[in-house]
């Protein structure tokens, strides 16, 4: 780490800003940094930054040249760079690795899962065949119910007022329904056989509408959520757009052949700091971030090495 205050005392300076600058002078600090300094104090150097190109991992080019950090070393404006630095043999192809600290990795922050809200969340209380044993049972009830009904009307009811079979469907199938809805009809029953199926059904809707109320209830406390992209077959699969600041972060596995490597690469897009922050800041939008997973401080050093 490094801070520009001028009532700081200063233990290295940055080149990379003019001479009569206040924020020539700076204080470093850091394990990486504590290195370089135990050097120095051992040899008698003097520690200078140069913050001039140093914003960006950069690129180095097979004619030895190169831009931003890693060019700085290629291009001898720099002996030292001291930043995350993973496998990119391309680079290495230039540059010698002094040695790493620990090991990093590279994760991607995928948005939340969303809630699933669809025109079946009524039946979801019940599985398929718990479904399809109800209204079996609802069958069975209205046919009996059917039976029942023109049972007591060839019994009770005289020939010239008695109801046909169409009447006698009618009422079955209503009846069923209010019951089921827990509602009350207006139909008189004149048999003893008929109120007591009324009783049957009434108590088995009841406990029907009971456990389903009790299945919903439990639904909408305990929402249901959409499956996350939370490995990288499902960010595949879910075809989720994600970002980065620079192409440093799928280096490593750009010249990849496998397929899955491939179409995740073709999701990635490079942003810069402004437009991200807008798009992590952004409702709307579902966009996943790539961020680096460290268990502790992981940089390696750089030092430049001939073309030869």
């Amino acid at each position: 780490m490094w801070n520009r205050q001028v009532n700081t005392n200063s233990n290295a300076r940055d080149i990379g800003v003019s001479e009569d600058s206040d924020l020539r002078n700076v204080y470093i600090d850091g394990t990486e940094t504590r290195v370089v300094l135990n050097f120095c104090e051992k040899f008698n150097c003097t520690i200078e930054i140069d913050t001039s190109d140093a914003n960006d991992w950069g690129n180095v080019y097979p004619n030895m040249s190169g831009d931003g950090a890693l060019g700085m070393v290629i291009n001898h404006k720099a002996d030292i760079c001291i930043g995350a630095m993973y496998s990119w043999s391309e680079d290495y192809s230039y540059l010698d690795l002094s040695m790493y600290l620990v090991r990093s990795g590279i994760t991607c922050l995928v948005p939340a899962p969303m809630r699933l809200a669809s025109w079946y969340l009524p039946l979801e209380p019940f599985q398929e065949s718990l479904w399809a044993a109800i209204l079996l049972c609802l069958c069975m009830e209205t046919i009996g119910l059917i039976l029942a009904y023109k049972s007591e009307q060839e019994l009770y009811v005289p020939p010239s007022y008695r109801d046909g079979w169409w009447k006698c469907t009618k009422f079955g199938l209503s009846t069923t329904f209010k019951l089921l809805i827990s509602q009350s009809g207006n139909s008189k029953a004149n048999s003893l056989t008929v109120r007591a199926l009324l009783f049957v059904c009434f108590l088995n809707d009841l406990i029907i509408t009971s456990i389903y109320g009790g299945g919903l209830a439990s639904i909408l406390t305990v929402p249901s959520m959409d499956e996350a992209a939370d490995t990288v077959q499902r960010l595949r699969l879910h075809r989720l757009q994600w970002a980065a600041n620079s192409e440093a972060w799928v280096s490593a596995i750009r010249g990849s052949d496998e397929p899955l490597v491939r179409d995740l690469l073709n999701n990635f897009h490079i942003y810069n700091d402004d437009r991200l922050l807008r798009l992590a800041q952004e409702q709307m939008v579902r966009i996943g971030f790539t961020v680096e997973r460290l268990p502790s401080l992981c940089y390696w050093e750089l030092f430049g090495a001939s073309s030869d």
